[in-house]
């Protein structure tokens, strides 16, 4: 067996071998084996004392574990996958989901239609760090909207989407930040408070303005075929988000944007 215990509060990550492979590691740029004191299989020895060793847990990351069902598996012409093939084949620079997904199919690839000799376990640790703060105020012009933009980043890589997912989130924001100064203000500085959590498997974000409330049913957008600079920020919401309310107040309005996370 091997054994991870995470400390959340402390960034911290033990890892005990106790006969198995230790786990391996990404900063999304590379994939690291990690070196621990190699111990004995556990029952082996009655009374025998398991040490565990120390990690950190910085930025997002990701580590891998794997039993050697893993490595040994062998394809119809008897080779085994081994353990440089299977670091060779794991992808970066992907999210957690996805790279758990391409880790499985290069294994499968590989085993193609052979019969399994052993047991293969593939366990994922996605490290995300600790949640973002989940709110933040502005005073909403347009020198201030790069504070919302990077909020914004923050809560979407935090969930767990991949960069291009990410870029879609902090656009369609972007857009509604931007239309907030545009029509709820009247291009001039006013309040903008923007919440934030993972609730549900669902991202979500709340905008809240104190401006002119918005009519929902004149928020319709325009059609794709009318082609002319602005109009399409309605459209971009309802594109990228699952789920787009707008809730009117006396004075300015709660917009609520929904993304699942899959």
């Amino acid at each position: 067996m091997t054994f991870l215990l995470t400390d959340s509060q402390r960034c911290n990550l033990q890892i005990c071998t106790a006969g198995q492979y230790a786990p391996i590691h990404s900063d999304t740029l590379r994939w690291n084996k990690i070196h621990c004191h190699p111990q004995l299989p556990l029952g082996i020895l009655a009374g025998h004392s398991y040490r565990a060793e120390s990690f950190p847990l910085s930025g997002s990351s990701i580590w891998l574990l794997f039993s050697d069902g893993i490595t040994e598996a062998r394809n119809s012409a008897g080779e085994d996958y081994t353990e440089e093939r299977f670091l060779a084949d794991l992808p970066t620079n992907l999210n957690g989901a996805n790279t758990f997904q391409a880790a499985v199919q290069s294994w499968k690839n590989f085993v193609g239609s052979a019969s399994p000799h052993d047991d293969a376990s593939l366990l994922m640790l996605d490290w995300r760090g600790q949640a973002p703060s989940p709110r933040l105020h502005l005073h909403c012009q347009t020198e201030n909207l790069c504070q919302a933009r990077d909020f914004v980043e923050a809560w979407a890589k935090y969930a767990g989407f991949d960069d291009i997912v990410v870029g879609q989130i902090v656009l369609a924001c972007d857009e509604a930040t931007t239309n907030i100064y545009r029509y709820a203000y009247d291009g001039k500085p006013g309040p903008l408070g923007i919440e934030a959590e993972v609730e549900n498997n669902q991202l979500v974000f709340h905008l809240a303005d104190s401006g002119t409330p918005v009519d929902p049913d004149k928020l319709q957008g325009r059609d794709l075929d009318d082609l002319r600079p602005g109009g399409l920020g309605v459209l971009l919401l309802k594109q990228i988000f699952d789920e787009v309310t707008y809730q009117p107040k006396e004075a300015g309005t709660i917009l609520t944007l929904k993304r699942n996370i899959a």
